[in-house]
């Protein structure tokens, strides 16, 4: 009876330290999920200019699974967050394109904005007096030509300027807690921290809500 009761006991103790485990483990997870999304929610975007007055925007990775990326797409846009709804775009535009879940790794997206509120032109007359034509404004970035028809002014205009993005990315060598990565760890499991960074020619542009999300 002290037998069968001292294995009673021993298997209690073994169900009791796996439930300890499998409780701390799916606490662990729960709080990585909630870090990684709180940092969905707060993405940095950080912008500067180089010597030559070209804007440069630097996008922190948002970070998004399959299995959201798909899900996100029967939830209710009303109710969705910044990031969230950035991630139903990128769904959107994927399937747009006809490229299959699996195969994507990454999405970036950036608006580029130029204002040029100093622009003048002059009119040229004829011998009469009458306005037969407005000077072309050229600057390195916009061409802007005028043409005079009667009491209409018929608009061509052309709008060029290069954006060059590059996916940054550094090795993470660092757990989840913090500590520093076991270096056999590193080497058959390596991770990395991604970012996107994006310039533009023209001083006068501005790189407007760009996002870069990474599926994993």
């Amino acid at each position: 009876m002290v037998k069968i009761l001292n294995n009673l006991k021993n298997v209690l103790t073994i169900v009791s330290i796996g439930i300890a485990v499998v409780t701390s483990l799916g606490w662990t997870k729960q709080k990585q999920e909630a870090e990684r999304y709180r940092q969905n929610l707060y993405s940095k975007t950080i912008q500067w200019e180089d010597e030559q007055g070209r804007l440069i925007t630097e996008v922190s990775e948002l970070r998004y699974s399959y299995r959201e990326l798909k899900a996100i797409a029967s939830m209710d846009s009303a109710q969705l967050n910044e990031a969230q709804k950035d991630l139903l775009k990128a769904n959107e535009t994927i399937e747009e394109l006809g490229i299959k879940l699996k195969d994507t790794e990454s999405y970036f997206k950036g608006e580029l904005e130029a204002q040029h509120d100093s622009l003048m032109t002059t009119f040229e007359r004829d011998s009469t007096g009458q306005i037969t034509a407005l000077k072309p404004v050229k600057t390195p970035y916009l061409e802007i030509d005028f043409h005079v028809e009667g009491d209409t002014v018929k608009i061509n205009h052309i709008y060029r300027a290069n954006i060059e993005t590059v996916i940054n990315r550094k090795e993470d060598k660092l757990t989840k807690a913090g500590n520093k990565r076991f270096f056999i760890a590193r080497w058959i499991k390596p991770r990395y921290n991604y970012w996107a960074t994006t310039r533009v020619d023209d001083p006068d542009a501005e790189i407007n809500n760009s996002v870069y999300i990474n599926f994993e």
